[in-house]
């Protein structure tokens, strides 16, 4: 079986990840007093057909746009001895390239394969929310999550009894496995994270939206990553080729015809 590194990488000019750390609390003060480069949202692309502007939507820049900890591997060191990684996938987020998606939403829902699930008691999920002044967002710092009965495909909405994303706002989140130790008091980290922009959708778009019972292609159209992955996922037999699509930036494409997990908050 292969191993995975749980170094974590950076990747530039936007991307970037906590390193692992002894203590739970040193990795809090971490992720909320790190400096990290703030992303740049990407040009437009021009005028295309839908096909081929969902597919600029997905696919731009992909180089930089990968996940933290997509290094291969079947397993994690770590000081809870080996945690095995069911197939060779590590944790991945569904994420645009630039590692900065739009929604419209106030309570978005983020994309996510994991391959750690509920089965380990030593594994605990967290999602993390930071405004663009690495100030925490949530109530708690941190939400506790639920993991999957089986590896695959989930999602994380965030609740509803958080403060609304504010309209212009960009912020940072982090999805963290958690790994605690028999010994107690020292946890090893595994984490992907992005950016979201809480945006407005023009005029014409959100009259197109009360026109139709189809969202999809709008959504992508105008480049609001969250709602267009949720929305596609959602009517994923009806726009089948558009799923495999995505999930092929991901190497995901075997999981196309695959169910997805709801997280719950905890």
């Amino acid at each position: 079986m292969k191993r995975l590194n749980s170094s974590l990488r950076v990747q530039r000019p936007l991307y970037t990840c906590l390193r692992s750390s002894r203590l739970w609390g040193r990795a809090i003060a971490v992720i909320i007093c790190g400096a990290m480069v703030f992303p740049v949202v990407p040009a437009p692309a021009e005028a295309q057909s839908l096909s081929e502007r969902i597919q600029a939507l997905f696919t731009r820049n992909r180089e930089v746009g990968r996940a933290s900890g997509r290094a291969r591997g079947g397993a994690i060191r770590s000081g809870c001895q080996t945690l095995d990684v069911e197939g060779d996938r590590p944790l991945l987020a569904l994420i645009p390239a630039s590692n900065l998606g739009k929604t419209s939403e106030d309570y978005p829902t983020f994309w996510f394969y994991s391959p750690f699930t509920a089965s380990n008691t030593n594994l605990s999920a967290l999602f993390t929310l930071l405004d663009k002044d690495r100030n925490p967002v949530l109530q708690s710092i941190s939400i506790p999550v639920s993991l999957p009965e089986t590896p695959g495909l989930v999602s994380f909405q965030l609740p509803s009894t958080e403060a609304p994303l504010q309209t212009g706002e960009t912020y940072n989140w982090y999805f963290t496995i958690v790994c605690n130790l028999p010994s107690g008091g020292e946890q090893d980290l595994t984490e992907v994270s992005g950016w979201v922009e809480r945006a407005q959708l023009s005029p014409e778009a959100a009259q197109q939206l009360t026109e139709t019972a189809d969202p999809y292609p709008i959504y992508a159209d105008n480049d609001f990553w969250y709602e267009a992955v949720t929305q596609l996922a959602q009517n994923r037999t009806t726009y089948a080729g558009d799923w495999n699509a995505l999930l092929s930036l991901f190497e995901l494409q075997d999981l196309a015809s695959s169910s997805v997990t709801p997280l719950r908050s905890e």
